[in-house]
């Protein structure tokens, strides 16, 4: 039987040079998914996050800063993300998709 990661990792993407933290996400991997964040080439898919990332790129020549702000069990993971995701909306624009997540 196949078991699942114990735990996701919480993360921020922000600008490099304002540090404005501009999304939040959730992952079992976080170096995959850095990689991924900063690979991202082709922003006209409608995507705002690629459109954001690639945007960060073309005028500064730098990737977003990958930043793990939290390490929870799995079945907390949504909860969690929801939490950061209304944290900092108070004081950042955040491009999430995923507003609508339950917080407790």
């Amino acid at each position: 039987m196949k078991k699942g990661p114990k735990h996701i990792y919480i993360y921020t993407l922000s600008h490099p040079v304002t540090n404005e933290v501009y999304y939040v996400g959730r992952t079992k991997s976080p170096e995959r998914r850095s990689r991924e964040h900063a690979g991202y080439a082709f922003p006209y898919d409608g995507n705002r996050l690629k459109a954001t990332n690639f945007a960060i790129r073309v005028a500064t020549g730098l990737s977003p800063v990958f930043t793990v702000v939290e390490q929870v069990e799995h079945k907390h993971a949504r909860v969690r993300e929801g939490y950061w995701i209304q944290t900092l909306l108070k004081s950042c624009s955040l491009v999430n998709y995923s507003l609508g997540v339950v917080v407790l």
